[in-house]
Formats: C-alpha cells, structure tokens, sequence
C-alpha cells in the first residue's frame, strides 16, 4: 500500500507542475516530466493493486512521441536516447514486440553517437524486445548479439 501512495502522489506532482510548465513554454521542462510520468507509469504497472489499463500506456506512448520531438528540435540527443528507450518499453507493455524494438534500436544508435555509456542498456532492450516477439532461430541469434553486445559494452564500464 506504501508503494501505491508513492506512485500517486508522484502522478499528482506531475498533474499539477505540467500546467506550469506549459504556461511558460519550457518545453524542455515539459518534455523531462512527460519521461519522469512515464517510469512512473511503468513502474506502477509492475504492482497489483496499481495497474494501470491500455489507455493510460496510449497515452504515455504518444506523450512520449511528443517529447522525442522536442528532444529531437531542441537537439538533446542523449534525453531524445532516453526517451525512445521509454517508449521501448512501453511498446512492450502494450505487447508490441516489433516497435519496442524499433525504439530500442533508435536509442542505442543515439547513445552510440554520443558514446554515452548507456548505449549498454539499450542494447539490453533490443534483446528483450526480441525475446518478446516471435520465435524463431533468427530471432534467437539476433536477440543474442544484443545480449552479447550488451554485455561487452557492460564489461568495458567495469
């Protein structure tokens, strides 16, 4: 119960501060919320007595699409990685395997051009997103060269 009083609380927080940034165009602000809700979603979803329908992920998804927008005008390119890594898993919580991937992709290639040590976790998300999808031995290799990857990238951070 301790946990669900956390998670809505934050969304309250989150309710409330939104319409302030809106009101002074910090769209940067707005953006750096919009992925703050969106984990907390995410997170909620992992407790019983706190989950959250598909419309709330419908909403998180294009939310999320919103703020790679802004991420992507305002050329932040490491919050732009983060956010499709979010959408990434939404996508998996709305089983949908195949775009989760296409946004995990996207995000490792971002961190890839900013040689941010995080490229590790996106890699990571490539190889769930696959093994959330269909079964197949290619699906299998591809999935495993992420893990691979993955595990390379994890190995030279220490």
């Amino acid at each position: 119960i301790r946990r669900k009083l956390i998670f809505s609380e934050a969304e309250k927080l989150c309710r409330a501060e939104l319409p302030l940034l809106r009101e002074r165009n910090d769209l940067r602000g707005e953006a750096l919320l919009v992925l703050s809700a969106v984990e907390m979603l995410l997170e909620s979803r992992r407790l019983p007595e706190t989950r959250r329908g598909n419309k709330k992920r419908q909403e998180a998804r294009l939310s999320l699409e919103k703020a790679i927008g802004t991420f992507q005008d305002l050329k932040e390119i490491a919050w732009e990685a983060e956010a499709n890594l979010l959408l990434s898993s939404t996508c998996l919580a709305q089983n949908d395997p195949r775009k989760a991937l296409r946004f995990a992709q996207q995000s490792a290639e971002l961190y890839e051009q900013i040689a941010s040590p995080e490229r590790a976790r996106a890699l990571n998300a490539c190889a769930v997103a696959i093994s959330c999808g269909p079964s197949s031995k290619e699906c299998f290799e591809q999935g495993l060269r992420f893990h691979q990857q993955a595990v390379q990238h994890y190995r030279h951070l220490g």
